[in-house]
């Protein structure tokens, strides 16, 4: 059974998928939708041997769908304050930085209001620092935790490039309305023309 994580864009998703991918018998993707060209080809990357999640903001778009699809799944949503969201990427000269994060925090609310308490950790990015936090996603998503190679990670500094993106508030509402039927393969085209990147091989 898969996990999912899912935060605001600058909530450290990426860091926290790097880090659990570095953990042995887990595989946490980032952007685990890009380069997907069917529902069948989503639940191929998800169902392998081993412990497999996605952790990306980009679950924002269609968490509704992979709720049909995973319906024990455990999710992780990691907050953060939407005003510190609109100034990281006003930093980064991403366009429609304030919508982008006032239409993540609204799909963050729906989701969270969405699940059983016992399907849904809700942690802020800053808990990201604390290893009591940190032990409480790997027991949520079934992980070992160590707390050396925790401490180990910590430092590391990851992140997505998102002034990549010409639109990302278009992007996500053209992604989003494009999984409605679902119709991943125009999704990834569009994400991808958007992004100025094609298919990702693994």
């Amino acid at each position: 059974m898969p996990f999912f994580i899912v935060g605001l864009p600058r909530s450290r998703t990426a860091w926290t998928a790097t880090w659990l991918t570095t953990i042995p018998g887990v595989r946490c993707y980032h952007d685990g939708l890009r380069g997907v060209r069917s529902i069948e080809e989503y639940r191929a990357k998800l169902e392998r041997p081993g412990l497999v999640g996605d952790c990306d903001s980009g679950l924002l778009l269609c968490w509704r769908q992979i709720e049909k699809l995973y319906p024990t799944s455990p999710w992780v949503v990691i907050t953060r304050d939407p005003k510190a969201v609109t100034r990281s990427l006003a930093r980064l000269s991403v366009p429609s930085a304030r919508e982008v994060a006032a239409k993540g925090f609204e799909e963050l609310r729906a989701l969270s209001a969405a699940f059983p308490e016992e399907r849904l950790l809700i942690l802020a990015s800053s808990d990201l620092d604390d290893p009591e936090a940190a032990e409480r996603i790997c027991a949520h998503i079934g992980a070992p935790f160590r707390v050396e190679h925790w401490r180990a990670f910590r430092p590391i500094l990851i992140e997505a490039k998102l002034e990549e993106l010409d639109d990302p508030l278009d992007a996500w509402l053209s992604f989003r309305k494009s999984l409605q039927a679902p119709d991943l393969p125009r999704a990834h085209s569009l994400a991808s023309r958007r992004s100025g990147e094609g298919p990702a091989s693994e």
